[in-house]
């Protein structure tokens, strides 16, 4: 009896001791929510190495400790409030990171912010995500309707803010957000008409649009639509010897091989908006495409990139606080101003966005089937083409139509002629053995 008391005594003060001390040692850790489907594999796979490189680096150096989860949401809204719901229910989670799908990050961003958890946004690009009260959401991506702020200062800078536009959109809510962000800016700021023209998403001829277009005689035609209507438009103004001065497309995912190739070489010259490019010489830009080409083999695209500064920015922040807790960590944020890899990062308020940072968007052109950024000029890695040369007047012509080929027909007539001698000297072997 006098044994099993002492014992009975350890067991007790241990299991008090493991209930009291854990959650207050427990290291502060950072979560981590994205997609990782097979769709968003590519691009989540890459985001996460960049995020995985940027701690890493981190940790080489004398900062406080924490620890990195990474959550799969399954880009699933249920699945995503599951998730958060349970992250923020663990006092050690002092921040999140996030993406897309814009749907699943709306729903991290009103979660968090009821918790009083930093909510950091890596990718997602609706408008609205910044544009509510939830201010412990910060956005380091640009919203969708300031992608065209690159191509809006090339086309004022260099074609002149005089000049007749058309721009010509799909019949879609995604789109016309677009052009009536664009429109305002041209309000502000364009002194040339504008017309507009809508087609239908999947619009399979363009004749009428483009009758329409030669009667607005405009310098430049703004095309917002998706890649293949781009693509279809851009083969059918080829096929009907049209062109203005510049075509601009000012939808985000143009900026592909893709879109070289089903546009069947007429997109060369086209301008388009890009977030980043790799490039393009940004702080530290040099080192993290250099390592993470090494790891890869290829060079990261703008999610990886922005994912890597997203983790910049929070590790900025975690150095000033004296306590790693989600009330420090907002407080750092509100109050950051670094360069990354994506240029300037601060989260400002403006145009009725809350904690949203104001990214420099890069106006690319197409040249010999290359996507080359070209505007602003400090970050342009050659000249911008304007104005584009006429159909016939292209260097680029291997996907234009041509006369017919007769090299296959001439090869089919050979080796018949091949096989019918072949056949001749079967049957003269008989013969000549009898001689």
């Amino acid at each position: 009896m006098h044994q099993k008391l002492p014992i009975s005594l350890i067991l007790l003060v241990s299991f008090l001791l493991s209930v009291i001390v854990l959650p207050i040692e427990a290291k502060p850790t950072i979560a981590v929510i994205l997609p990782e489907t097979e769709r968003n594999f590519h691009i989540v796979s890459d985001m996460r190495l960049a995020i995985e490189q940027s701690y890493m680096r981190f940790n080489d150096s004398d900062a406080p400790e924490f620890d990195i989860e990474f959550h799969n949401n399954y880009a699933d809204t249920d699945s995503t409030t599951a998730v958060t719901n349970r992250l923020c229910s663990r006092p050690e989670i002092v921040t999140i990171l996030g993406g897309f799908p814009s749907s699943c990050a709306q729903i991290t961003a009103t979660l968090a912010h009821n918790a009083s958890i930093p909510y950091l946004i890596i990718s997602a690009s609706d408008d609205t995500l910044t544009r509510t009260e939830s201010n412990h959401v910060f956005r380091i991506a640009p919203p969708s309707t300031d992608y065209n702020d690159g191509l809006v200062s090339w086309a004022i800078s260099i074609a002149g803010a005089r000049r007749n536009i058309a721009i010509i959109y799909e019949n879609h809510p995604r789109s016309e957000e677009v052009v009536a962000d664009l429109m305002r800016d041209m309000r502000r700021r364009w002194r040339g008409a504008v017309a507009r023209h809508s087609f239908e998403p999947g619009e399979e001829d363009f004749s009428g649009l483009i009758e329409a277009l030669e009667d607005d005689k405009p310098t430049l035609v703004w095309i917002i639509g998706w890649l293949s209507d781009t693509a279809r438009f851009m083969r059918q103004c080829r096929g009907g010897d049209w062109t203005p001065i510049a075509f601009v497309a000012g939808t985000a995912g143009i900026v592909s091989n893709k879109m070289v190739s089903i546009s069947e070489g007429a997109s060369d010259y086209l301008f388009a908006p890009m977030v980043w490019w790799p490039k393009v010489t940004y702080p530290f830009s040099y080192e993290f495409v250099k390592e993470f080409n090494f790891a890869r083999d290829y060079d990261p695209e703008y999610h990886a990139a922005e994912a890597y500064a997203t983790m910049q920015v929070l590790l900025e922040a975690v150095s000033k606080c004296d306590v790693i807790d989600r009330f420090e960590l907002y407080h750092a944020l509100d109050e950051i101003d670094i360069y990354t890899v994506v240029g300037r990062v601060r989260f400002e308020d403006y145009r009725g966005f809350t904690n949203q940072n104001r990214m420099t968007t890069i106006a690319m052109q197409l040249q010999g089937q290359q996507w080359k950024s070209v505007w602003p000029l400090k970050y342009a890695e050659t000249n911008y083409i304007y104005p584009a040369p006429d159909w016939n007047e292209r260097e680029n012509t291997e996907y234009r139509q041509k006369g017919p080929n007769w090299l296959p027909l001439l090869f089919v007539i050979a080796f018949g002629l091949l096989l019918l001698f072949g056949k001749w000297k079967r049957d003269q072997m008989p013969k000549e053995l009898d001689e």
